[in-house]
């Protein structure tokens, strides 16, 4: 077994269970969960929601669409920042906003309070319809204008605070669009 895990599955056992929720700051600084494996985030609850490590391809495609975005819309795209949001805290895999946007968050927080504009997800096999619909809504709760659904099968969707639409506003661009210059090799 993976030291990390072992260490982790002592942790669990130990200083997981606890009498107050978690913060976000808590589950940065902690030595044990920084080097896990595993995608987390946290619940409404406080509670830390843990998901499997996704495969090398998933990795690419934020690697492609950071890259596009960038050369797309300027500002910054960036990967796995944490969102705070009514349901908690998630690490969307990249988000875009223009300068101005990243001008006025705080370099010192863990999180963001407000979503970037655009929020997308790399989808895993591990995610179900019901946590993607969840995830969407907080998003858009958080102030995003649009989340996009990548999937590995070279699937695009978009969505606004409207439900699921055709063409990105954000990115002025169609599902094609984005589809060839994601999985066009």
């Amino acid at each position: 077994m993976d030291q990390a895990v072992s260490d982790a599955v002592q942790w669990l056992g130990t200083r997981a269970r606890r009498d107050r929720p978690w913060t976000w700051q808590e589950v940065c600084d902690d030595p044990v969960l920084s080097r896990l494996p595993f995608e987390i985030e946290l619940d409404k609850f406080g509670r830390l929601v843990m998901s499997p490590a996704a495969n090398w391809f998933h990795g690419k495609l934020q690697g492609r669409l950071t890259r596009w975005l960038g050369n797309r819309l300027g500002g910054d795209a960036v990967t796995e920042v944490a969102i705070k949001h009514s349901e908690g805290t998630s690490e969307p895999d990249v988000v875009w906003g223009p300068k101005e946007f990243w001008m006025r968050q705080d370099r010192d927080r863990v999180d963001l309070p407000t979503a970037p504009p655009l929020v997308c997800e790399v989808l895993s096999p591990s995610n179900t319809d019901a946590e993607m619909r969840e995830k969407i809504a907080n998003y858009l709760g958080a102030g995003a204008q649009e989340v996009w659904l990548i999937g590995q099968n070279e699937t695009v969707r978009f969505f606004d605070a409207s439900g699921q639409i055709e063409r990105s506003v954000v990115a002025n661009s169609d599902t094609i669009e984005v589809r060839n210059a994601l999985f066009a090799e």
